[in-house]
């Protein structure tokens, strides 16, 4: 249960590094305009696919949890 609850919390976490989360508007707008679409796109994607399985194993971790 605890190793879920860890892959969960760092997924979230690497999700919101890639998405842009925890950036100001200044940084984000130079992140913007340094990539390319492409870029952006494998960037987002892989934010959003780890996003998924963190928020999977936080509610795994978290039904297992209350089962006990």
């Amino acid at each position: 249960m605890s190793m879920l609850l860890i892959i969960g919390a760092m997924s979230v976490i690497v999700s919101g590094i890639l998405i842009g989360a925890w950036v100001s508007g200044n940084g984000h707008r130079d992140n913007f305009y340094s990539e390319t679409p492409e870029h952006q796109h494998i960037r987002i994607k892989a934010g959003i696919y780890t996003g998924i399985i963190g928020v999977i194993c936080l509610i795994i971790a978290s039904c297992l949890y209350y089962i006990r």
